[in-house]
Parts: C-alpha cells; sequence; structure tokens
C-alpha cells in the first residue's frame, strides 16, 4: 500500500482503517530508508502476521469516533493513527496509554488531557508539540483533515538538507566499519563508561541467552539514580572535549547551560537524561545482550 498522503488524495479516498505500528514496514530501497503502510490483509498473505494478529486492531491507536462507532473510519482517524505512531516514536510511550481499556469499550474514555511530547522528550520542538496536539485532536474538525496535510505541516519545520552540518553530527551516523577511528574509539568508551554506571547501581550486562532478550524494566528510583550517573558521564566527556559552561548553548564556542551538578539542572534537561536512560535496555537488546538486575551478595561482588 502506498502512503497515506497519497491515497488520501484519491476520489474517492483510500482509507487504510488501521495505522499502527504493526502496519509500518522500514527497510532500505534504492533511495534510501524507507517506510511504507501495508494492510492488515497483505501481512495475513505474507504469514507475518496471523489471522487473529492482523485482524485485532490495538484500542491505544484507534480515534475517539471510531471507539464510539467501530464503523467511523475516515482519513481524520488515519491522521489520528499517524498522531499515535508519532508520539510513540518522540516520547516512547502512548499518549493516552494511563486510560483503562474497559473505559475505551465502553467510550467512556476522555481525550482532552494530552501530556506534549516535550515533557516528556525534551529534544522536542514547541512547532512539533502543536503538531501532535493537532494530529491527536479529539474533535474531528480541530484534526488534520487528511494526511496530505499533516505531511505540509511536518515538511515546514524539516531541517534544510543543504545545511553545513558539523562533522560530528553527520559521521556518527555512519556505518561501524566507515566511521573514524576517534569516533569508534568514542563510542567504545562511552558503552564502557555505560556499563560501568549499570554494575555501580547494581547491574549487569549479560548476552542474551535467546533471540529475544528480556528487556529490564527501572524503578522510578533506579531511573534518577541512573540518569544523574550518565549526567555526570556526559559532563566528564564534554569536560575533556574542552567545553565550559555558558548561558546559552553555542556549538562553535563549546558552551553549554548543563555543564552543572545534577542538583542544579533544569528539570527539562533532567528529563533528557531519563529519556536517555530509558532507552539503554533496548539499545543493549538490539546488540544480543541483556540488563540483568544483580540480586545477590556473590553477584554484586562480581
Amino acid at each position: 500500500m502506498s502512503s497515506p498522503e497519497l491515497t488520501h488524495l484519491q476520489v474517492p479516498p483510500l482509507i487504510h482503517g488501521s495505522i499502527e505500528p504493526k502496519n509500518i514496514r522500514v527497510g532500505y530501497e534504492r533511495d534510501g530508508l524507507c517506510a511504507s503502510l501495508v494492510s492488515p490483509e497483505s501481512l495475513k498473505r505474507s504469514g507475518a502476521l496471523s489471522c487473529e494478529e492482523a485482524e485485532t486492531r490495538n484500542l491505544r491507536f484507534m480515534s475517539p469516533e471510531e471507539i464510539r462507532n467501530r464503523g467511523s473510519k475516515s482519513c481524520a482517524s488515519d491522521v489520528w493513527g499517524l498522531g499515535c505512531t508519532l508520539y510513540l516514536l518522540l516520547t516512547d510511550r502512548l499518549p493516552f496509554e494511563e486510560q483503562d481499556v474497559s473505559d475505551l469499550l465502553a467510550g467512556r474514555a476522555a481525550f482532552e488531557t494530552l501530556k506534549l511530547p516535550s515533557t516528556l522528550n525534551p529534544l522536542v520542538e514547541s512547532s512539533l508539540d502543536a503538531i501532535v496536539k493537532r494530529a491527536l485532536s479529539p474533535t474531528v474538525e480541530r484534526r488534520y483533515s487528511d494526511a496530505r496535510e499533516l505531511l505540509i505541516d511536518l515538511e515546514r519545520i524539516a531541517p534544510a538538507t543543504d545545511v553545513d552540518a558539523s562533522f560530528s553530527d553527520v559521521e556518527r551516523f555512519r556505518d561501524w566499519g566507515d566511521l573514524p577511528r576517534l569516533y569508534r574509539a568514542g563510542t567504545w568508551r562511552q558503552v564502557s563508561e555505560i556499563c560501568q554506571i549499570l554494575k555501580r547501581r547494581r547491574f549487569s550486562v549479560i548476552v542474551a541467552a535467546s533471540e529475544t532478550p528480556q528487556l529490564v524494566a527501572f524503578t522510578n528510583s533506579e531511573m534518577e539514580e541512573l540518569a544523574e550517573d550518565e549526567h555526570n558521564r556526559w559532563c566528564r566527556e564534554r569536560a575533556a572535549e574542552k567545553w565550559t559552561y555558558g548561558i546559552k548553548k553555542d556549538l562553535a564556542a563549546r558552551k553549554s547551560p548543563d555543564l552543572v551538578p545534577w542538583d542544579a539542572l533544569s528539570e527539562e534537561a533532567r528529563g533528557y537524561g531519563r529519556v536517555v536512560c530509558r532507552g539503554w535496555p533496548r539499545q543493549f537488546a538490539n546488540g544480543g545482550y541483556e540488563i540483568h538486575r544483580l540480586q545477590t551478595h556473590s553477584e554484586l561482588r562480581l
């Protein structure tokens, strides 16, 4: 199936009706990394999902009007699914995940209170907050009418492709074998220091026993300890690179307002540290490792 901004332009518009992560496929094509939507029917035919898995809708990605009336599928409801997926990508959580499923089924759920992505991920700018908020408006008339309208706003805030980005901003996204030796050494050092942080906080990194590594869930207190340690690690790294404190971030002058002790750090910056640490279990799992919580005294001595 082609992208929604094109299918919504057809007359009559072609509505996907089930936009959620399981129906999105990402892969490399001739033009580079591409993402496309697939239908539940094609997932069943390909064997990627069982019939039951393909046909089961996730209520968390269904628009309010769909929940009230299951036959109410439209371009605007597709936009809601795209908004939920975008929110998940930005924050690693769903926009209304605290709501009870029974309330969703009964149509009692309230969608008015939305935590903006920037409150969970400080890297999200206000312009992107506004787009997500509009895509997830519970009132259809206030939502983007179709995916093309949503895409236009996203393209308006996209960074220009001809910006003279610094070497460090670009090179770190190369394949490992193409990275300069300096960046490979820096990455190894960072991973080693993260492992030391985890060990100090009663965790170890082990080779996963299966192809699907288990993901540890940090408690709130553990998250605070890890985030503080990660901030201190980042400060040491920046100091070694001759960065100093500055009221405003200045890449050219190597100044940052975040080069302060954890207790003096803004809540926004602390939130970023938590986001970083929350991603560690998934990052290690992608490499075939698990973060294991140490329980006994003998384990702690290892």
